[in-house]
């Protein structure tokens, strides 16, 4: 052992020394030799061999709990991927997938309710004696054009707001919407032509109460909404005579908010009487603004008018009506929702129509994460309706990861593999990602992680995980 005269110490080491502690004792003085002028540091110095391999340490931890989601429910219908969408997202991350639904061939599987709606004041009885011929031509044909449709039937009739009774209300419901063919039949039968008398009727206050009370009258949620609308004049407008009679605008807002689709049948042409606009606008005495009443409330709702109607040739009119009808009934429009109001889902390419029966409808969905495990349907449903076309299960962040992370202070290569029972668990040899589906809830499972440099060095990581009981909730059919 040397030292400078700057107190630098230095020493060779032989091999024999490893392993063995030496007590140094150093004097420091100045150039005289008196003592009171020096100091004496003592240590101890224990020889040891820098080790060629130090091992990695792992300095990750793992969530020790997993929540479950709930056991999905099976596809129902003709849907793509079968087997529904089961996937892993991180928070605030976003995934997209595709996803469709085909359409059976034939006649849709809906519901159905269809109102007729007369004008049965004083000049209507030869189209009054037409209807109810026809009602049953109707709706036999009807029933045998939608096979898969349940149709209810409903009648209601309007007059003037003078002419007392229910028409002081604007409507006269006289049967209710049913599947009994001769319920309906017979309230039909029972109408005769009286009252009115100063040409326009109560047509639009009749409409806007049907509209905003469908429901109380027989309405099944989910059905497609149609009213069969007779009438040889239209109706009053704008609280004329000082009477309630609703804006022609409040009236069209009112049956597309109920989403119900008007079919008027007139004996007139384009323009005239059902489908006139000058007459009303001369007796409130401003100008014409070009809409037709008829064919506004026809077109405003989704609906058609039909003009020249012949009503004593009742095959025509059914055939003409029905044919109407049953197209519209097979023109569907599809969206796809979430039953988990909870998840963060987008259609991002929102309604898809029209489309018919045999056709595909396919939509591309996007998932954003919320860190949170959850288990829920797609459902295609008739647009507007909630009428159920197909649903497949979704299962987001169901399965446990884990990536383990380890430092090599030599900077060494690291893998990793699993030590012992792995219950089922994969771990990626280059990334220490653990990827674990979990089958049984309510209890624990132990798992054991090595860590190896490329030069042999292995710390070990032990850990337990538990999963907890499957999170159960109301789930839609």
């Amino acid at each position: 052992m040397q030292i400078t005269t700057e107190g630098r110490i230095t020493w060779t080491l032989s091999a024999v020394r490893v392993g063995h502690q030496y007590r140094v004792r150093l004097h420091v003085r100045e150039s005289t030799t008196v003592d009171q002028y020096s100091a004496v540091q003592e240590f101890d110095l224990m020889v040891l061999v820098d080790p060629a391999n130090r091992p990695p340490v792992i300095v990750s931890e793992p969530t020790y709990v997993h929540r479950l989601p709930a056991d999905p429910l099976p596809s129902d219908g003709d849907v793509t991927p079968v087997d529904g969408l089961h996937f892993a997202v991180a928070p605030n991350q976003t995934i997209t997938r595709q996803v469709s639904v085909t359409l059976p061939p034939g006649s849709p599987e809906i519901d159905v309710d269809v109102f007729f709606l007369v004008d049965t004041t004083g000049s209507m009885g030869s189209l009054i004696d037409s209807v109810k011929t026809g009602f049953a031509n109707i709706a036999n044909e009807l029933i045998s054009d939608l096979p898969n449709a349940d149709l209810h039937f409903a009648a209601a009739e309007f007059k003037d707001f003078e002419d007392g009774g229910s028409f002081s209300n604007g409507l006269e419901i006289d049967q209710s919407l049913t599947s009994n063919l001769s319920a309906v039949q017979g309230a039909i039968n029972g109408w005769s032509a009286s009252g009115g008398g100063d040409t326009p009727e109560q047509n639009l206050a009749a409409m806007e109460k049907l509209a905003n009370n469908w429901s109380l009258y027989g309405g099944r949620q989910g059905a497609q909404q149609i009213v069969i609308y007779a009438a040889d004049i239209l109706g009053w407008e704008d609280g004329a005579k000082g009477y309630p009679y609703p804006s022609l605008d409040v009236v069209i807002g009112s049956l597309v908010a109920a989403d119900v689709a008007v079919y008027a049948l007139s004996n007139y042409g384009v323009g005239e009487r059902l489908d006139a606009d000058g007459y009303l606008d001369w007796y409130l005495q401003i100008p014409e603004d070009g809409r037709k009443q008829g064919s506004a409330i026809a077109a405003g709702t989704g609906g058609e008018i039909f003009y020249n109607v012949n009503f004593g040739d009742v095959a025509s009119v059914s055939d003409t009506i029905t044919g109407s009808i049953t197209s519209a009934v097979n023109d569907i429009t599809v969206d796809v929702i979430a039953s988990d109001l909870s998840v963060q889902f987008t259609n991002t390419t929102g309604v898809v129509g029209v489309i018919h029966p045999g056709d595909t409808a396919t939509f591309d969905v996007t998932f954003t994460g919320d860190g949170q495990a959850h288990s829920f349907d797609l459902q295609f449903v008739r647009a507007g309706t909630g009428v159920q076309l197909g649903k497949l299960p979704v299962t987001v962040n169901a399965d446990w990861s884990y990536d383990v992370d380890a430092i090599d202070p030599g900077e060494d290569d690291v893998t990793y593999q699993p030590i012992g029972d792995s219950h089922g668990a994969s771990i990626a040899p280059g990334s220490g990602v653990i990827a674990w589906q979990p089958i049984e809830s309510n209890r624990s499972y132990a798992f054991t992680v090595q860590a190896r440099n490329s030069r042999g060095g292995t710390p070990l990581r032990r850990g337990r995980s538990s999963s907890t009981t499957r999170a159960m909730g109301m789930r839609a059919p």
